[in-house]
């Protein structure tokens, strides 16, 4: 298994003025595995220190400020004898042992040799109380499921992602079936590293096993629904919008409607169910642009928004797709499709630095542009076609409206450049932050 993030955190290594770091992310999505692989590769020594049920530790960080003291504990528990410089401490499921959350503020303050990486849940680390939070002590990375290059990588797929990192247009075209089938496959895996490793250990071909490790993560979210919220209300509010994302999605205004949900059907009694799995990293909001302005957070329209899962695939598995039914280049799945893409879109661009992330509509709420892009000094269009038919009156609409420098469009069709916008194939979608560096 390779993550694209393994890099970013070799050069948080390398840094001269590096802190404590904080890997946050979901559950399941890899982060103790990429930690302990930065120890196995860039360290001499690595000591995996894990809070969870561990009242030993708890007792050795119960005095955050004392950083010697802590470290001759560590170092007699863990027998320990290598210099800081060479030795990776990794901290996992921190949120358990406020304590420690907070001995990183003094290990930045008062002992930056030592090389500290912490790991917990988005949840945990956001909902941290009782103790101060080591705020401006502390770098920090997030890790998502894997992307479709990731994905690639697992497959061993090496001439194609050479042709995606060369940007070579011409043999990608050559290679479309291909890259397509591939995307398909993608869109019923996921990116949750053990869905990911399963498929690719079996050579692509064991799908059920796939569906089995993705029913199991989502059993265990849902699980985690009632062991952190006691509220019987908000359990149920939560679980209400969990179950409901894909029906939402499915629809061709994919906007969030609360009046299509269970009981309550007010915005405001949901506020608190949205936050949580925000939080828990399980969802992302997508709001609507009420104007094409930077900063295009001072326009957001707050009560109108999409919501999008955390993976492809357990949009997959929760709406209880068959692979045959994603795997076949056929339009059985007809507007579902198009929610897998733009699914499938969101989970390729959040992953890219810099690109804040909106949807636009017009006051009719029709002409809908799946992505407006923001990069901090430029608003670019994405429209997204899950097929080959790149028919698209509502992106031509907004050009001929707002005039953008540049505009995307992303479907199973081959790469072309003609008057100001730019057509790139969904496998492509990796290289949007690229193009508008180098176009804009």
């Amino acid at each position: 298994m390779q993550r694209l993030l393994f890099q970013e955190l070799v050069k948080w290594k390398k840094k001269p003025n590096r802190k404590p770091l904080i890997l946050e992310g979901a559950r399941q999505t890899g982060k103790t595995w990429l930690l302990k692989e930065l120890g196995r590769r860039e360290y001499k020594e690595t000591h995996y220190l894990l809070f969870d049920n561990n009242p030993i530790l708890k007792r050795v960080f119960s005095n955050p400020s004392d950083v010697p003291g802590i470290m001759r504990m560590l170092a007699a528990i863990l027998g320990s004898t290598g210099k800081p410089e060479e030795t990776l401490f990794i901290f996992d499921e921190i949120q358990e042992c406020p304590e420690a959350m907070t001995s990183l503020k003094y290990f930045q303050e008062n002992a930056p040799e030592y090389n500290i990486v912490a790991a917990g849940s988005l949840l945990g680390i956001a909902e941290h109380t009782g103790y101060a939070f080591p705020v401006g002590k502390v770098d920090f990375l997030t890790l998502y499921p894997m992307t479709f290059k990731e994905f690639l990588m697992a497959m061993d797929k090496d001439i194609i992602i050479k042709a995606l990192e060369d940007h070579d247009h011409d043999l990608l075209d050559i290679l479309k079936d291909e890259c397509g089938f591939l995307l398909r496959q993608y869109m019923y895996v996921g990116g949750m590293p053990e869905a990911v490793q399963a498929f690719a250990t079996s050579n692509g071909n064991d799908y059920a096993e796939v569906r089995r490790i993705q029913k199991s993560i989502l059993r265990s979210y849902e699980n985690d629904f009632s062991k952190h919220i006691s509220d019987e209300t908000e359990l149920k509010r939560v679980e209400t919008v969990w179950s409901a994302i894909p029906k939402q999605l499915a629809k061709e205004n994919k906007k969030f409607i609360f009046s299509a949900l269970q009981g309550s059907r007010r915005a405001v009694d949901y506020e608190k169910a949205l936050g949580w799995l925000t939080k828990a990293g399980l969802i992302y909001m997508e709001k609507r642009l009420r104007t094409q302005r930077i900063p295009t957070s001072a326009y957001e329209d707050d009560s109108i928004f999409k919501i999008y899962m955390l993976d492809i695939g357990l949009l997959a598995a929760q709406s209880r797709l068959r692979h045959e039914s994603i795997i076949s280049d056929t339009d059985v799945l007809i507007e579902f499709k198009g929610a897998l893409a733009e699914q499938y879109a969101y989970q390729e661009l959040i992953q890219q630095e810099g690109l804040n992330l909106h949807y636009y509509t017009n006051d009719n709420s029709t002409g809908e542009v799946e992505f407006i892009i923001d990069d901090g000094l430029s608003i670019v269009p994405l429209d997204i076609k899950s097929g080959t038919n790149v028919h698209a009156k509502s992106l031509k609409a907004y050009m001929a409206r707002y005039i953008p420098k540049l505009a995307l469009r992303a479907s199973m069709r081959g790469y072309e450049e003609q008057d100001g916008l730019i057509s790139l194939p969904l496998y492509e979608l990796s290289d949007v932050s690229r193009i508008i560096r180098e176009r804009l």
